[in-house]
């Protein structure tokens, strides 16, 4: 059973490149899933946060890359975020 709703996705796309195939894919799986999807383009510290409070989103998950950029991101997200809204990796 869900509280509060179905759970919500947001994709911050910078300077990946997706084909539109996998796109379309990645779209149809999650309203199968009956997940909400929000593209967002640009930086995620400049979308991400607003939305999270918009939304009233309880916690923010990404993957984990060791690289500094991705690194850098997540470190700026995490800072930008409202208090009390944890920032999880996965591996």
């Amino acid at each position: 059973q869900r509280v509060g709703g179905s759970p919500k996705g947001a994709f911050c796309l910078y300077c990946a490149e997706m084909p539109n195939d996998d796109v379309h894919s990645f779209l149809k799986e999650c309203q199968a899933r009956d997940i909400a999807f929000h593209l967002q383009l640009g930086y995620a510290k400049d979308h991400l946060p607003q939305f999270v409070k918009e939304h009233k989103i309880g916690a923010v998950v990404c993957d984990f890359s060791p690289l500094r950029v991705p690194l850098k991101w997540v470190t700026d997200v995490a800072a930008a975020l409202p208090g009390g809204v944890p920032l999880l990796q996965v591996i």
